[in-house]
């Protein structure tokens, strides 16, 4: 059993109230600690003034018997008593009523520089009890004995501690209310994103949150909350264009392979007939294969489920031997393709291959007779660059932002195959080095590509 609810608005209308009870109780208990202290130092004062005062005349009027009948006998309240003992423990002066009181046994023992006070209950009553030894004018001390009924004190600290009380439970109540109140308030943006997110389909991706006027907190999470639908939008716009495109080359070759094998069960054929037919929906398998082992690539890649088997090698080598290979389409197309640079390469040899090949082709596919393709490899302090530059007819600037979108093409001559997945497959492998690629393209002039690995 969880000790805190799982609703939001009751945890901080929890917290909340738990917080001003906690305040409500130290603010309280440091005004009782006030009047109480207070209260005991005027009484205190009271005391020391009466003792004093008599010590006084004692002192300076000791023969004036009138001036101490009249502090001690006519000065006397019925809250304060005081009385004056010889050394033989004989009352010389005391207040009217101070034998009634029946504290003789109570008073604590008498110092000469100390005023010593005490609080005793007697009586059903609260006294403060003072005594204090003072020296006479023929060298006797005598002893200065003070009663404080304080009983209205403590009657009043009990109703007041009483009210405290009362108003610290009010107080927490109220608090535990409002801070309900003022929660829910609070969290109203919380629903306003609950409610907009029960709208949200895909046909409404672009509805925004008002936030004009939220605090800051939640303005900060109803922007991301937009930030997160636009990226949704913008990947359920790709996937849909995906699909489309998907749909679209997986039509052409599996339209030509039924037509073409209706066509042939049309009549009978000879053997030869059969061969060059068969021949023929080898070549749309292969395309459907290649489609679909590069759709499986990506998908693997934008996944995070293909490891990475990173060594370091002679990036000469490889791509010296990535010209070679693709030597005999060059010299077939009268391209010159060659290589320069030096550099050793931190990356999965085998994805590196892949994405150079990829490029290799592209710039093969889209150069023009008697062109150049030139590799370069470049080692910086923090990066190495492949550049992989030709003199095809070059790319559009209103098509490079979109390169390495799936089955986006460019500028791709008629007459040579191509599924728009090249350069989704070489961003791909970009990502898993966390490297990056750079195209640069004119016109009639030819294109270059960069790829950027980390050292």
């Amino acid at each position: 059993m969880r000790f805190f609810p799982k609703s939001l608005t009751y945890r901080m209308t929890w917290f909340y109230g738990i917080s001003t009870v906690i305040l409500l109780i130290t603010i309280s208990g440091l005004l009782y600690q006030v009047l109480v202290d207070g209260l005991a130092k005027e009484d205190q004062v009271q005391i020391e003034q009466k003792i004093n005062v008599i010590k006084g005349l004692l002192n300076s009027q000791p023969h004036n018997i009138n001036g101490l009948e009249q502090e001690v006998i006519h000065e006397g309240t019925d809250n304060l008593k005081s009385r004056i003992i010889d050394n033989a423990g004989k009352v010389i002066l005391a207040s009217p009523g101070f034998d009634k009181l029946a504290l003789d046994h109570f008073f604590p023992e008498p110092q000469i520089n100390h005023t010593r006070i005490i609080e005793v209950k007697a009586s059903d009553k609260t006294y403060l009890l003072a005594s204090k030894k003072v020296l006479n004018f023929d060298y006797s001390f005598w002893t200065i004995q003070v009663a404080v009924d304080i009983d209205d004190d403590v009657i009043f600290n009990h109703n007041f501690l009483r009210h405290l009380i009362i108003a610290v439970v009010f107080g927490s109540v109220l608090a535990m209310l409002l801070g309900y109140i003022v929660t829910r308030k609070g969290l109203n943006p919380v629903k306003e994103i609950t409610k907009a997110a029960e709208r949200i389909t895909v046909s409404q991706m672009h509805e925004k949150l008002d936030t004009h006027q939220w605090p800051d907190e939640l303005k900060a999470l109803a922007f991301s909350f937009d930030a997160m639908l636009n990226r949704l939008d913008e990947s359920i716009q790709r996937l849909s264009q995906f699909s489309a495109n998907l749909a679209h080359e997986l039509r052409t070759p599996l339209h030509n392979l039924i037509g073409q094998t209706d066509v042939t069960l049309a009549y009978s054929r000879t053997p030869e007939e059969y061969q060059q037919v068969l021949t023929s929906n080898l070549e749309e398998y292969e395309r459907l294969a290649s489609i679909l082992e590069s759709l499986l690539f990506l998908a693997r890649a934008d996944n995070e489920q293909m490891a990475l088997n990173k060594e370091v090698f002679d990036g000469r080598e490889v791509l010296d031997a990535l010209c070679h290979y693709q030597s005999v389409l060059a010299e077939e197309q009268q391209i010159v393709l060659y290589c320069q640079g030096t550099g050793r390469v931190c990356a999965d040899i085998e994805l590196f291959r892949r994405a150079v090949n990829n490029l290799i082709s592209n710039a093969l596919r889209h150069s023009s007779a008697c062109g150049k393709i030139k590799l370069l490899i470049e080692e910086f302090s923090q990066e190495i660059v492949i550049t992989i530059q030709d003199s095809g007819q070059g790319i559009s600037p209103e098509h490079i932002e979109f390169l390495g979108q799936r089955f986006y093409r460019a500028g791709a001559k008629d007459n040579i195959a191509g599924h728009g997945l090249g350069l989704a497959i070489v961003k791909s492998i970009m990502n898993l080095h966390e490297g990056k690629i750079e195209i640069e393209s004119t016109l009639n002039v030819g294109t270059t590509v960069r790829l950027i690995f980390p050292r």
